[in-house]
């Protein structure tokens, strides 16, 4: 069974009590729609092919390795770069 299969029936039950708790989500206008082509055209498309074409040359140890990195580098420069901070309740795991 494809991933995505299984995951549709908990997206809809989701998608169903968010409605049910906070109303319709409000109507998708002109530029919604340019900015959600903007974001995977621009942003998604080529950082997800540039990833995976990187991935590729490396060996299957070192990739695994920069997958389980990648979240902790990633809140690492939020924190330098853009003075991100974290709630101490978030090092504990909730």
């Amino acid at each position: 069974m494809h991933v995505a299969a299984r995951h549709l029936p908990t997206s809809a039950a989701a998608t169903v009590m968010a409605a049910a708790a906070q109303g319709a989500p409000p109507a998708v206008d002109g530029p919604a729609l340019l900015g959600f082509g903007y974001v995977i055209a621009v942003a998604t498309a080529p950082a997800f092919a540039a990833w995976f074409a990187g991935l590729r040359h490396l060996p299957a140890a070192t990739a695994g390795l920069i997958g389980l990195v990648n979240p902790v580098t990633g809140v690492l420069l939020g924190t330098a770069m853009a003075g991100e901070g974290s709630p101490r309740s978030n090092s504990a795991g909730s």
